[in-house]
């Protein structure tokens, strides 16, 4: 006896144009939703690539200033943070804190890529141009600044806790000593008041423009070189006291993403994860017309130079990676100082009861402009530039291989 089972003719019908549909269901092209997913796995594969580089830019501008005015700063200092981490930390330390940033990145990029190409819609509409018509090389420059300001507001409290994170070994790593609290402080006191009235008390600054205080011996050795003997002798009675003179174990933050997150909107509200926002707003503005502005020009003169490439999609992939590792040079090259400036605001801010200090964006710049002159304003410079090539072309080249092959022209 046969048995009448109930059908559902609609639901036939769609396993069945699901089955028939081709493999390769695409996306349509610069749509809000292939910028999201282009752009999250392109940054991520970039951030794989960048973070240990960057790891070593920020311990190089966050190094307290201690160098005499009257000499240049000295050299190796790049391959003498790399060997020092090495040796105390280990190599998982290039990768501390990647957890935020690998996060970041991908909210980054998405939003970069999403407020670029709606700038550039917004720019046609308000021209009166076709939705795709080109736009001018200041047009694209202006679409990527807009982005960037944007972007800046993701990635402000990213960066200032993966500051904190990539310095904090240094701050637990700090020498013990018999001696007790009670007798350092004095003794820190005496030493720190020495070194403010010898001749080169301009010279120890480090995040706070007025701060020559036991904060400078807690956060990092003091090179002693320049120094007068007295002073020099007053550091180094300084630099042997005791953690707990300057920093006790509790106000440190803990280890680890979340309990950084945890201490920062303790001891500072949530406005205290936006610290620094003026130096990423003006490096990423001004990156940020660089950036795409830079990968623009370049893509358009290979495009011109060779008679058998009619557009940007029959670029080789060597081609785009070589834009984008020029863009990623142009992006650090236009306001680098502001990048300096800001690893310093974010990442030097504990004091003697482990709060943050309150220096402002034109104070650490201009104590460490006397201090280092134009050098300092550039700390970090050439390994930023040697992260920054590879990790923007295979930014570029990642999202523009996605949206070649997963995406169709929009109707």
């Amino acid at each position: 006896m046969d048995i009448q089972r109930p059908r559902n003719d609609s639901a036939i019908q769609h396993i069945a144009a699901v089955a028939a549909a081709p493999a390769d269901v695409r996306l349509k092209k610069d749509t809000r939703l292939a910028d999201l997913l282009f752009g999250s796995v392109s940054g991520l594969v970039g951030k794989l690539v960048e973070y240990p580089f960057d790891t070593v830019k920020v311990r190089l501008q966050a190094e307290p200033i201690v160098i005499d005015a009257r000499s240049a700063p000295p050299s190796g200092r790049t391959l003498r943070v790399i060997r020092d981490m090495l040796a105390h930390e280990g190599a998982a330390a290039f990768f501390r804190g990647i957890a935020a940033p690998m996060v970041g990145s991908m909210v980054e990029n998405s939003v970069l890529f999403i407020a670029y190409n709606h700038s550039q819609n917004t720019i046609r509409s308000f021209h009166g141009l076709a939705p795709d018509a080109p736009l001018s090389i200041p047009q694209l420059c202006l679409a990527g600044a807009v982005s960037g300001a944007a972007v800046s507001f993701v990635l402000t409290p990213v960066e200032l806790v993966k500051c904190r994170l990539q310095v904090q070994d240094a701050w637990h790593q700090q020498p013990a000593a018999p001696a007790t609290a009670s007798s350092a402080v004095p003794a820190a006191t005496a030493a720190t008041h020495a070194l403010a009235r010898g001749p080169h008390s301009h010279l120890l600054q480090q995040c706070a423009p007025s701060s020559i205080d036991k904060r400078l011996f807690a956060s990092a050795p003091i090179a002693t070189a320049s120094l007068s003997a007295d002073a020099a002798a007053a550091a180094a009675a300084a630099a042997a006291l005791p953690a707990s003179a300057a920093t006790t174990a509790a106000g440190l933050p803990p280890r680890g993403t979340i309990g950084m997150v945890a201490h920062i909107l303790r001891t500072n509200g949530l406005a205290g994860l936006y610290r620094g926002h003026l130096g990423t707003l003006l490096r990423e503005v001004a990156g940020g017309a660089a950036w795409f502005g830079t990968y623009e020009v370049a893509v358009k003169a290979m495009v011109d130079a060779s008679p058998h490439v009619a557009s940007k999609n029959d670029l080789s992939p060597w081609s785009l990676m070589a834009a984008g590792a020029l863009a990623g040079i142009s992006y650090n090259a236009a306001l680098f100082p502001a990048d300096v400036i800001k690893s310093r605001q974010q990442a030097c801010v504990h004091d003697a009861s482990g709060h943050g200090t309150n220096a402002s964006f034109l104070a650490i710049g201009r104590d460490l402009y006397r201090a280092e002159g134009i050098r300092g304003l550039y700390r970090g410079f050439g390994i930023t530039i040697a992260r920054s090539a590879p990790t923007s072309g295979i930014i570029f080249l990642t999202y523009e291989l996605l949206s070649r092959n997963l995406t169709v022209e929009t109707d």
